[in-house]
C-alpha cells in the first residue's frame, strides 16, 4: 500500500502576495512616520526598509526554490492508478520531467518579477520618499 505524498511545504503565490502586502505595509508605514514625526526623511528611510526586506525575501526565496518543484513521484503515482502499463510508464515519466521543467520556469518567472517589484518600490521610496511626503502630507511642495 502506498502512502499519500504530503503537500508542498513552500506555497509560492502566498509567499508572493505577503511579500507585495509587507511592501505596501512599509510604504504606509514610512509616510505614517514622517507625518508623525514632522520629518520627511523618515518616508525615505522606509525605503531602505524595503529594500533590505527584498533583499531578505529574495535570499530566503532562492535557498527554498528548490522545495517548489512538482513531486516526480506523486504525478507517476496518480497516473499509474489510472493505466499500469510499462509503455505508459515510460511516456508518463518522460511528460511529468517536461512538465517539472516548464512548471519550474514559470514559478521561477514568477518570483522575479515579485523580487524586482518589491525592489523597485522600495527604490523609488527610498530615493523620492521624502520629497513625496513633502508634496502630499506637509507643504505641499516639493521640498518645505
Amino acid at each position: 500500500m502506498r502512502v499519500e505524498p504530503k503537500p508542498p511545504v513552500f506555497d509560492l503565490p502566498a509567499r508572493m502576495g505577503l511579500a507585495i502586502a509587507m511592501a505596501a505595509v512599509l510604504v504606509i508605514c514610512g509616510f505614517w512616520a514622517a507625518k508623525a514625526s514632522g520629518d520627511a526623511t523618515w518616508a525615505a528611510r522606509f525605503g531602505a526598509v524595503i529594500i533590505a526586506f527584498g533583499l531578505v525575501f529574495l535570499l530566503l526565496s532562492r535557498k527554498s526554490f528548490g522545495l517548489l518543484r512538482a513531486e516526480k513521484d506523486e504525478f507517476d503515482y496518480r497516473l499509474s492508478r489510472a493505466i499500469d502499463t510499462s509503455a505508459f510508464n515510460r511516456a508518463s515519466n518522460r511528460f511529468a520531467d517536461e512538465m517539472n521543467k516548464a512548471g519550474a520556469f514559470a514559478r521561477q518567472k514568477n518570483l522575479i518579477l515579485t523580487e524586482a517589484w518589491i525592489l523597485l518600490i522600495g527604490t523609488i521610496q527610498w530615493g523620492f520618499g521624502d520629497l513625496l511626503a513633502n508634496r502630499m502630507l506637509f507643504c505641499g511642495d516639493w521640498t518645505c
